[in-house]
């Protein structure tokens, strides 16, 4: 194969996948706690070998007034702690919950929001919740949100705002730098305008890429069809 086609196509290959996780994170604009990925790209004589890096940081916080709407500040390695129907733990920034029939908070896909021991049941819509994460009913405190502070580089993605350690011997510990705000949502931390201006500027590459490689065809198949020919 022609080495220009052979770089032209890894390149193209690079940004159809940059591309992909760009259209990802735009889709994810308005969905709470979502955070934006990068994809990095190495070559390994004919392989392309993709890894994906997570943007951690905190998005902007906006009231909403509902009381069910929880949202943590100050500190973004620290994590709600949920649990899947099959008993598995996952952590997340999500916090639009809701309650089951039987009571529970659960969060937007069912997961069971996890206090001090357990699932959390509130038998009364008037409740609060403080700056560190307890749940009182008329004054009194009844549960506490499980808050963990959680080591970004070991976190691997599940779904659009879940994750999990991707060692299970890797410990979470107690969160204790945060603030817990009720009535508030995180945003996704998505820069629409930034995410635009890159996206445009990978189409733009993904175009240099798509001529160059036309271009060395061209050059391939004059020499083929040209050179070598004895005119008369």
């Amino acid at each position: 194969m022609n080495p220009g086609i052979y770089f032209g196509a890894f390149n193209e290959i690079v940004r159809q996948r940059e591309l992909a996780v760009m259209s990802q994170n735009l889709a994810n604009i308005s969905t709470p706690g979502y955070r934006k990925e990068r994809v990095a790209f190495s070559k390994y004589f004919f392989s392309v070998i993709e890894s994906r890096k997570t943007d951690f940081s905190e998005g902007e916080l906006k009231p909403t007034q509902n009381p069910f709407d929880v949202a943590i500040s100050g500190a973004d390695n620290v994590f709600f702690v949920v649990m899947s129907p099959d008993g598995k733990e996952y952590y997340t920034r999500r916090g639009d919950f809701t309650l089951d029939k039987e009571r529970r908070l659960i969060t937007v896909n069912g997961f069971l929001v996890q206090g001090k021991s357990g699932s959390i049941t509130l038998k009364d819509n008037n409740f609060q919740i403080n700056g560190s994460g307890e749940i009182l009913v008329n004054g009194k405190v009844v549960d506490k949100l499980r808050l963990v502070s959680l080591p970004t580089d070991k976190l691997l993605r599940y779904g659009r705002t879940l994750f999990y350690l991707k060692d299970k011997n890797e410990a979470s510990q107690e969160a204790s730098e945060y603030k817990v705000l009720q009535g508030y949502l995180e945003s996704s931390n998505v820069k629409p305008v930034e995410e635009m201006a890159n996206m445009i500027s990978c189409l733009r590459n993904y175009e240099i890429c798509q001529k160059s490689i036309q271009s060395q065809d061209e050059t391939t198949s004059r020499l083929i069809n040209e050179v070598g020919i004895v005119r008369a």
